[in-house]
């Protein structure tokens, strides 16, 4: 092919997408191509194997092999051409050469794309921690649609915000296009943070922490979470902040750590069990329910779901009654939290029928472990509190006031609040979040089941137990 046949394919690539730029500059070599980021390592390349290829032949800078071409580009990028054996050098560095040249336009012209979107981002993301998701649709339909379980992302950026926030957008926006994933990536400057508003399956959480640990960065990551609990998960993800290191810059929004206790259950009966749980309740019903769990209150819930204060109270009502259970109960709601924790976005299951019936006030995923893993489990959150600390605490999370809890523990009313900050410190966890008070009530109830050292007569797990009913399913 001549020289001007082989530059007017790579344009015509180039302005179908850098993906098809790499695609094609390989084929002029007939050989293999790949840009690769500093940071996030190839970002396109063509064919499969040529990832590692680019990635090893990046790290060798100047010290090329004689098959390959290596091209820097100002965004500090690296672009790797390989060509076969029967392409001279010459024609290989000319391919690499036009190939570099119109990735550094089509970086400009990203940059310029990149400056008319990331308003509409911010603006977006905004609305978002308001509580207005609907109006974030409209400002940004390219973002996570209305029906999405997002993962929310809050890095501390200070004053490199501008320049952090451009490298996080050469970094992800290429991966999300990969996968087919959406996302919002907004810089905050008055608070001096980025925001990552991500749904979908790509690598998004890795290539954030890899550019984290370069740029020197902090942040904290919460959810999966609908988006109406987005400014929950805002707040959970500024808490897990706090515990990131510059060993580990993007620290987990789930404050137990190695004591949260889906990372102690089955896996292959985690999924079933939820699915037995919610498999009364419609998608919206679902969302109702984990908006107002996750919220706290119905004064908190309301105006996320768009909803008054006067009619959220009735869509519970008929939530309860689907399920049979009372959602006043502090272990039926810390239940359905952990619940809809693990199925996260996927819909309810549209045949439940070999899903065994549920209990709401006995069944509970603790009880895919056997009574020595529950009590382990439970002992293992529970260590750091004081007996006094427990019982006061336990009253706290079953009653939900102040004074009803003092009155059934025969302390001063002023003692509690002292008491639930002290077992919030010796936990490590913010007791503010739904899912922590959950998990912590669940564990205080087990260690007091599990006592004796089994199970007593009518307790849950004994007999014919929904552990011993999966494993027959």
């Amino acid at each position: 092919m001549s020289s001007t046949g082989e530059v007017d394919d790579l344009i015509t690539a180039a302005a179908v997408g850098g993906q098809q730029l790499i695609a094609a500059t390989a084929a002029a070599v007939r050989g293999w191509a790949a840009l690769v980021d500093p940071v996030a390592g190839p970002v396109y390349w063509w064919p499969a194997e040529a990832a590692v290829a680019g990635r090893t032949a990046a790290t060798r800078a100047e010290k090329a092999h004689s098959s390959e071409s290596v091209v820097r580009l100002a965004s500090g990028a690296v672009l790797v051409v390989g060509a076969d054996a029967s392409v001279l050098p010459e024609r290989r560095d000319r391919v690499a050469g036009v190939a570099a040249g119109l990735f550094a336009v089509r970086g400009g012209r990203a940059g310029e794309l990149r400056n008319a979107l990331a308003g509409t981002h911010a603006a977006a993301v905004e609305l978002l921690l308001v509580g207005r998701p609907d109006l974030a649709l409209r400002v940004a339909p390219g973002g996570p649609q209305e029906d999405a379980e997002v993962m929310v992302y809050r890095l501390a950026v200070g004053e490199n915000g501008e320049a952090a926030h451009q490298a996080l957008w050469r970094v992800l926006v290429p991966a999300v296009e990969r996968a087919g994933d959406r996302v919002l990536l907004a810089h905050l400057p008055d608070a001096g943070e980025v925001a990552v508003v991500h749904s979908g399956e790509g690598p998004v959480e890795q290539l954030l922490a890899q550019t984290a640990k370069h740029w020197h960065l902090l942040g904290g990551a919460a959810g999966p979470v609908p988006l109406p609990a987005v400014p929950m998960a805002w707040s959970t993800a500024a808490a897990a902040r706090g515990r990131a290191t510059a060993a580990r810059p993007l620290a987990s929004g789930h404050p137990l750590a190695d004591r949260d206790l889906l990372s102690q259950a089955p896996a292959e009966w985690l999924r079933p069990w939820a699915a037995a749980v919610l498999a009364p309740l419609s998608a919206e019903q679902r969302r109702w329910l984990e908006v107002w769990l996750t919220a706290g209150t119905l004064r908190a819930a309301a105006p996320l779901l768009g909803l008054t204060i006067d009619s959220l109270p009735g869509r519970l009502r008929g939530v309860a009654a689907a399920l049979g259970a009372d959602l006043e109960d502090a272990a039926v709601r810390a239940r359905l939290l952990i619940a809809l924790r693990v199925l996260g976005g996927a819909p309810p299951e549209a045949d439940p029928v070999r899903r065994p019936p549920l209990d709401l006030t006995v069944d509970c995923v603790v009880w895919l472990l056997s009574v020595e893993e529950a009590r382990a489990w439970a002992l293992s959150v529970l260590t750091p509190l004081t007996l006094r600390v427990r019982t006061v605490l336990r009253a706290w999370l079953e009653l939900g006031r102040v004074s009803a809890a003092a009155e059934r523990a025969g302390v001063h009313r002023n003692t509690v609040p002292r008491r639930v900050a002290r077992a919030a410190e010796a936990l490590g966890a913010d007791l503010r979040q739904a899912e922590v008070r959950g998990q912590v009530y669940l564990a205080l109830l087990t260690a007091d089941v599990t006592a004796g050292g089994g199970l007593p007569s009518g307790a849950p797990g004994r007999g014919s137990s929904w552990r011993e009913r999966a494993q027959q399913m």
